[in-house]
């Protein structure tokens, strides 16, 4: 069995414990997923699911050794995906996993003057107890590195998302990081950090092609990409949506709160509703300026259109081909040359953001754990 220990704020510290069955037998049908449900994979639909596990059989199998436990430590449910992967890398090798997480989304209360010293001493006593070598975390962040700090073990970041201008200042606090491709691997201490690719996207190209005929929009946030400056104004989404006459569907942030819940003309899901990536691979046009969501939609090779909302030609997408201003005739032409077959996409950028992607990423981020 693995263990889910969940977290609370303020003061950060443990408040409850529970043993889960190891991902492994839940890919493989041997045990329910009912105590992963605050993993992003959970809110697939039932068809999507066994898709996804019969495509992770063909990556993992059983070990008949246990060397011991590995620690992780995730602020948010949302960060699961990036952990999913190595978990059932590290459960192959025979170790079983600590995981460390919030009950909740990490929000701007967490990252406030919050008191560390809880779950420090709770971290150290599980450490001793379990005889841990090694600590994994996705989310290094100015809460996580003060705890970091005070811990005598080897510590392994994963690159959170690709954006990279915060976590790069960051790398100090672990001994080893593993980030995503060549684009990103300028940005950190080559010294600290690996290239080894976006594990989430091992899978995808397993998935039989899908096209539900719709447009998605996935949202930033209300600071950024609001109905005001992208909905009916800007972008027009909706006017887009009509004149293709394509249905309309619309993903919001977690920081969107109701903000789009009387968008009347489209279909709205909110954060923890549907899952993502199945959206993305069902739609027949992706919008988005959310930089993780535009990758994932890149490499289900969905026609993608990077709106760049905060001006600044869309961060890490500014070589992708895809940024547009959000302008109705300007998206709308954009579409139009999609449909008509034009590439716009240039061809070396997938390559050069997700290393060799990401199949291997899983392995390269845990061969040092045997």
């Amino acid at each position: 069995m693995n263990m889910l220990m969940r977290t609370e704020y303020p003061p950060y510290k443990i408040s409850e414990s529970q043993s889960i069955p190891l991902l492994l037998d839940v890919i493989y049908n041997k045990s329910s997923d009912e105590e992963y449900k605050s993993f992003k994979f959970y809110n697939k639909s039932s068809s999507e699911k066994k898709q996804y596990f019969n495509i992770l059989q063909q990556f993992y199998s059983y070990s008949p050794f246990f060397k011991g436990y590995v620690l992780w430590l995730i602020d948010s449910p949302r960060m699961t995906h990036l952990a999913i992967n190595e978990i059932l890398e590290l459960e192959s090798k025979g170790y079983k996993n600590i995981i460390v997480m919030g009950k909740k989304n990490a929000d701007i209360n967490f990252f406030r003057k919050n008191s560390i010293e809880p779950i420090t001493a709770e971290l150290q006593q599980v450490i001793r107890e379990y005889e841990i070598k090694y600590l994994f975390t996705p989310c290094l962040n100015r809460i996580h590195n003060k705890i970091l700090d005070k811990l005598s073990i080897c510590k392994i970041g994963i690159q959170h998302g690709y954006g990279t201008w915060v976590e790069a200042n960051m790398l100090n606090h672990v001994d080893k990081h593993y980030n995503f491709g060549y684009i990103s691997a300028q940005d950190f201490n080559p010294t600290i950090s690996k290239t080894a690719g976006y594990s989430p996207t091992k899978t995808y190209s397993f998935f039989k092609p899908a096209d539900e005929g719709y447009i998605l929009y996935l949202s930033q946030g209300a600071n950024f990409t609001n109905k005001q400056n992208v909905i009916y104004g800007g972008a027009e989404l909706v006017k887009i949506s009509k004149y293709f006459r394509m249905p309309l569907v619309i993903k919001t942030h977690a920081s969107a709160g109701k903000e789009f819940d009387d968008v009347v003309e489209a279909k709205v899901y909110k954060e923890g509703e549907i899952n993502t990536e199945e959206l993305i691979r069902k739609a027949a046009i992706v919008i988005t300026s959310w930089s993780g969501a535009g990758v994932e939609s890149i490499f289900f090779k969905k026609p993608t259109v990077i709106i760049d909302t905060q001006n600044n030609n869309g961060k890490f997408f500014k070589n992708s081909g895809l940024v547009v201003e959000p302008i109705f005739e300007t998206i709308k032409k954009r579409i139009k040359d999609i449909l008509e077959g034009k590439q716009f996409l240039n061809q070396d950028f997938p390559i050069k953001i997700n290393h060799k992607g990401g199949v291997e990423a899983s392995k390269i981020i845990t061969e040092d754990i045997q």
